[in-house]
């Protein structure tokens, strides 16, 4: 009888180590992130989603124009926010001056991943173009003809 206890304790400890070791609350690093994150200033909190989805909460953490500053500008410890809805609507909001606040319609469509093509145009914000990559947590945003890119963090 005691060895049948010792071994149902030692199998009900197994299971909840497995259990709690393999949560999906598992800290998880987008290997994007990581390289942005040796950047910056700060390091705001970031949540995991889906490759190429695009609504919900964003925060804009580096913004270079490439003929102009050699090195970006950081945004890591502001709090820009773009909140894209599903009716393609945009809501972006600054606790700094920032020139591009305000509600704007947005347009995006997934690229193909063509490593030997250029990359299209696949984002319409307002009037402007950009070419944008969405990783699990990371939004990059390329305006080649203007030489700016934007990265975001996923906040929700």
């Amino acid at each position: 009888m005691k060895n049948k206890k010792t071994f149902f304790k030692i199998i009900s400890i197994t299971i909840i180590f497995f259990m709690v070791g393999c949560s999906d609350d598992e800290v998880r690093i987008d290997p994007q992130i990581k390289l942005l994150f040796e950047t910056l200033t700060c390091h705001p909190e970031y949540r995991l989603g889906r490759k190429n989805e695009i609504i919900g909460e964003w925060q804009l953490v580096s913004y270079q124009r490439h003929e102009i500053e050699e090195e970006p500008n950081d945004f890591s410890c502001d709090h820009i926010v773009y909140l894209f809805s599903s009716d393609q609507k945009v809501i972006i909001s600054s606790n700094i001056d920032y020139e591009w606040t305000g509600v704007y319609d947005y347009v995006y469509h997934v690229s193909n991943n063509c490593p030997l093509c250029l990359p299209n145009a696949n984002f319409k914000l307002g009037d402007s173009r950009w070419y944008c990559e969405i990783t699990e947590s990371t939004m990059r945003l390329v305006d080649s003809e203007n030489g700016v890119t934007k990265y975001l963090i996923r906040k929700r």
